[in-house]
């Protein structure tokens, strides 16, 4: 739930293209998504597809239908849609917003792999339906997010060299770029299978290297006290009983504590990219 709303502001401010240049035909579907009533267009749109004559009012049916499953914030849905578009015979211009669309709803939907694909092949087309702004700030959210930070800052610097503001505000934002991508603000971020092995080496270790020394200290008392009843029963002949309980939770917290490093180590690397950025996403939504 957090998360669709950590996106909800990025998706208002990235879909303000205009519709009616989307949907250039009057009809049935585009009346109903004027209207707001999505569900019942994405329907219309799906008929129209189906009645299409040629690939071009197929497509343009398709990207209609997406554009429904977006405002729903269906966004997986919406790039499904998009991706069974046949490309072939249609023209740049539409298959520039039919790129941009697919772009959008996979960074929209976390699958930022295909959102950075989509933003390559969209450069390569040669048309002015997408404003260059709007591709820039795409993929400097992007490459964020893909934690590509040499790639994030250079789109960033590039975006604003194209924003519309000042010169004064352009050199103070290129600053401010210069400041947010300092080697030592980006994030420092935690190997996982180095969690698990120092873990291996010794109960504890693993959970203090992913940040979470607290953490470390209980694993180690737990491993501790396992082994302390092991001990114990060995020494005061209580060999069976000793034997079954301690090496039992010694078993579970030893390679228990390997798992929780991991999950930890994981857990830090989503905590301080998310705080970096967030803080590159505020920063990008405040330029106008």
């Amino acid at each position: 739930m957090k998360s669709t709303r950590k996106f909800y502001w990025i998706f208002i401010f990235l879909c303000g293209l205009s519709l009616t240049k989307v949907y250039a035909s009057a009809g049935k579907g585009d009346s109903l998504f004027f209207r707001g009533e999505f569900r019942d267009a994405a329907l219309e749109y799906d008929r129209q597809f189906f009645m299409a004559s040629d690939a071009f009012t197929g497509a343009k049916a398709l990207l209609g239908k997406a554009e429904c499953y977006k405002q729903m914030e269906n966004f997986v849905a919406a790039k499904t849609c998009l991706t069974s578009i046949t490309l072939s015979n249609i023209p740049d211009s539409l298959l520039a917003q039919i790129r941009y669309q697919l772009a959008l709803n996979s960074y929209l939907a976390g699958d930022f792999g295909m959102a950075e694909s989509e933003i390559i092949l969209l450069e390569v087309i040669e048309s002015p339906e997408i404003p260059a702004s709007k591709i820039l700030l795409l993929k400097s959210l992007t490459y964020n997010e893909l934690n590509k930070y040499k790639q994030a800052h250079d789109a960033v610097l590039e975006y604003i060299s194209n924003a519309s503001v000042s010169e004064i505000s352009r050199d103070s934002l290129r600053r401010e770029v210069e400041t947010l991508y300092r080697s030592k603000r980006l994030p420092h971020l935690k190997s996982p299978k180095r969690a698990t092995i120092l873990s291996i080496f010794l109960p504890g270790l693993g959970q203090t290297y992913a940040g979470y020394p607290g953490e470390g200290i209980i694993s180690l008392s737990l491993n501790v006290a396992a082994l302390g009843i092991l001990v114990f029963g060995a020494v005061n002949a209580y060999y069976i009983s000793g034997y079954v309980v301690g090496a039992g939770f010694l078993q579970n917290f030893y390679n228990g504590g390997q798992k929780r490093a991991a999950i930890l180590a994981n857990k830090h690397n989503y905590r301080v990219t998310r705080e970096f950025n967030d803080s590159i996403h505020h920063f990008l939504m405040s330029i106008r």
